[in-house]
């Protein structure tokens, strides 16, 4: 692989993680912007609300890059990694989440840096391995955050653990249940 290869994809993955961030900012909380049945059809049902955070994600990334003259397949692949990253990344314990949030902004300012002030020669390569330094670092974390939360709720929920909502249900459901119980 070309270093060429390596650093478009570096800067790919980074675009593509503000775009996860961002659409965690839009959509995290109650879905806000979304048509009210919509939202409640989307907090009741955990697959339909999954395809729909990739679309989100795809189409977000056509947004960005629409000028890249990438294959539509490569989209649809970068998406879904992003995709399985956001899964991750929303099975975490605090400490583990804090800390993925200030590698991203590290990497994040390091990428506004390299296509702001587009240094050249030792100190652009310089930029370049940080930054691949970086995205490693966080993809291990998110890896090692995810399972320690998941052997975490299997723990805790016993019998009740189910794999397949650890992956695709939706947390904040159970508090708003409880909270709407208590409040008779």
């Amino acid at each position: 692989m070309s270093s060429q290869f390596l650093n478009n994809n570096i800067n790919n993955f980074i675009s593509g993680l503000s775009v996860l961030f961002f659409s965690f900012l839009v959509f995290g909380v109650e879905w806000t912007y979304l048509p009210p049945q919509l939202t409640k059809y989307l907090n009741n049902n955990d697959i339909p609300r999954q395809i729909f955070i990739f679309i989100v994600i795809l189409i977000s990334i056509q947004f960005i890059d629409n000028d890249s003259s990438q294959k539509i397949e490569d989209k649809i692949l970068g998406a879904t990694l992003l995709y399985l990253f956001s899964l991750l990344f929303t099975k975490q314990t605090l400490l583990y989440s804090l800390f993925e949030i200030v590698i991203f902004i590290s990497l994040y300012f390091l990428f506004y840096y390299l296509t702001t002030y587009k240094p050249t020669g030792q100190e652009k390569e310089n930029i370049h391995i940080a930054m691949y330094v970086l995205t490693g670092l966080l993809l291990a974390t998110v890896i090692l955050g995810s399972q320690q939360y998941y052997l975490k709720q299997r723990k805790d929920k016993g019998n009740r653990f189910s794999n397949l909502k650890f992956l695709f249900g939706n947390p904040e459901k159970e508090r708003r249940i409880k909270s709407i119980r208590y409040q008779r």
